[in-house]
């Protein structure tokens, strides 16, 4: 998928390349979606794995669920915590994701934080849900490539409107 193809009026489910049948998902246990923790789970119609991307003025996107609404975004918690989670507005480290295209259609996640490229991937974790989790690194690795496919239309009630604060 080209990034100039993406369209912000559509849900996308981003499934791991290297595990076939997983994405990327919300924790929707109890109050998790409010501390916007992310998993690796089983791909099915969950309104978790349903992204929308807004675009910026730079070619970036900020990334929400359907799930958690529109005031949510894709983030980390600081330079030092580069743990992936989503959060709500406010001034956050980094908002702003890069859609990198590989040339065999697949996707990495690319966030550019004080200088340095990272990419969103998952890895083992026996303490962490599903034991695999979002994690984000520099080194290039296969847990770091997705398959991005249209989900279906975001509603037309659900707010699409870039924000221009920030960006």
């Amino acid at each position: 998928m080209a990034a100039n193809t993406i369209n912000s009026c559509t849900w996308y489910r981003f499934t791991l390349v290297h595990r076939p049948g997983f994405s990327l998902d919300i924790i929707n246990d109890g109050d998790a979606h409010e501390d916007g923790k992310l998993q690796i789970a089983p791909t099915g119609c969950y309104t978790g794995q349903h992204w929308q991307l807004i675009p910026s003025l730079s070619g970036q996107y900020r990334l929400r669920t359907w799930y958690t609404g529109p005031d949510m975004y894709l983030d980390v918690r600081s330079e030092n915590d580069l743990d992936p989670h989503l959060t709500s507005e406010g001034p956050k480290i980094g908002r702003c994701w890069y859609v990198v295209l590989n040339n065999d259609g697949t996707v990495k996640l690319q966030l550019q934080i004080a200088g340095q490229d990272y990419f969103l991937g998952s890895k083992y974790d026996e303490s962490w849900s599903r034991n695999w989790r979002p994690f984000l690194s520099e080194r290039g690795d296969p847990s770091q490539i997705w398959k991005m496919e249209s989900v279906g239309r975001v509603n037309p009630n659900f707010d699409t409107k870039p924000h221009d604060v920030g960006w």
